[in-house]
């Protein structure tokens, strides 16, 4: 799916254009009538965490280009430097794409279950409104695809850890239905959604698509087949 919002590009990927084939080829990330060069184009480390970094035009082509790292330790990225295209990756994790229309600020986070546990998505939000004056007015959300409720089933002390740790976030009758379940799935977008609601973000301006990478067979899946691909989303402010 690719969007175009004034001036800001996003777009969230599938198995076409898949991240492997454009590390190895150097190559163009090709949407629509859209070309993304790869010196454009910035990557994070990805370490299941919440670190936050803000990154420049000095970035551009980290991760991508020879001898120019991914942005070290970061799960989310933002910045306000135009031409400069922020990526996710993702096989099951779900990548969020965040853009403020006003202020011209964008934010490409990567919330799997470690990462939506920390809140990531709450505390991006938060850096955005701390950094660069963004309101949750002017907030827009893309939330791609992920593994759904029914395909991620865990262990029963990784799912209590999880649905506990979130106690502030649920309501007490919602809490309490999930602590008392005899099975032990995790809704990730769920709390997603929770955590942009809880800051303010209106519902109108957050898109899903409503996709299970484990499920359907134009997503990579870690899960199904331990892929070491993924798939790529990506924003970015053009020129």
């Amino acid at each position: 799916m690719i969007t175009v919002f004034d001036n800001i590009l996003l777009w969230h990927g599938d198995k076409e254009n898949d991240y492997l084939s454009i590390l190895d080829k150097k190559a163009s990330l090709t949407v629509s009538n859209e070309a993304i060069p790869s010196e454009r184009m910035v990557s994070m480390e990805q370490i299941a965490q919440d670190i936050i970094t803000i990154v420049t035009e000095t970035d551009a082509g980290a991760g991508f280009i020879n001898n120019k790292e991914k942005i070290a330790r970061a799960d989310a990225i933002i910045t306000n430097a135009k031409n400069v295209f922020l990526c996710v990756r993702t096989a099951d994790c779900f990548p969020i794409l965040i853009f403020d229309h006003v202020q011209k600020v964008i934010a490409a986070v990567h919330s799997g279950r470690e990462g939506t546990k920390r809140n990531i998505v709450g505390k991006t939000i938060q850096k955005m409104q701390e950094a660069f004056q963004c309101s949750a007015d002017h907030l827009h959300v893309s939330i791609g695809a992920g593994i759904s409720k029914e395909y991620y089933a865990v262990d029963k002390d990784c799912y209590f850890d999880y649905y506990n740790s979130q106690s502030s976030l649920y309501d007490s009758a919602l809490l309490a239905e999930k602590l008392n379940s005899k099975t032990f799935n995790i809704d990730l977008c769920e709390t997603i959604l929770l955590q942009l609601y809880a800051q303010k973000i209106n519902k109108e301006h957050i898109n899903i698509i409503d996709k299970c990478t484990y499920q359907d067979n134009n997503y990579f899946s870690y899960r199904r087949n331990k892929t070491k691909n993924r798939q790529l989303s990506t924003i970015g402010i053009k020129l």
